[in-house]
């Protein structure tokens, strides 16, 4: 149960440093 819970984590985790690679190169930085 505690190692399903640590993959669907890490599971998400690599969902969110993916799209966030993927916002930082669709919307370019104005700054």
């Amino acid at each position: 149960m505690v190692g399903k819970l640590k993959i669907k984590f890490q599971y998400i985790e690599g969902i969110f440093r993916f799209s966030g690679i993927w916002i930082d190169s669709l919307v370019p930085r104005q700054k």
